[in-house]
């Protein structure tokens, strides 16, 4: 899923922010807006297969930025 940098361990820190950004959002959904095991199940592999979309260029940061303030109305 992530391309390697042995030299800066790059992919480790990327690894580290991406884990840490899901369990912050897993955390808020299960103690804000109550999700219980199958929903956080759901919500991981959602999370894990757009990761993979992002990592394979299927779509940029800016697009993803568009979408959300243009189908939900909030910029990020």
């Amino acid at each position: 899923m992530f391309q390697k940098d042995k030299k800066t361990g790059k992919t480790k820190i990327m690894n580290l922010v991406r884990e840490v950004d899901l369990l912050i959002v897993l955390m808020i959904l299960h103690d804000q807006f109550d999700f219980k095991k199958d929903d956080i199940k759901k919500m991981i592999k959602e999370y894990r297969d757009k990761l993979d979309s992002y990592d394979k260029k299927y779509f940029s940061y800016e697009d993803m930025r568009e979408l959300i303030k243009d189908e939900i109305g909030v910029e990020v």
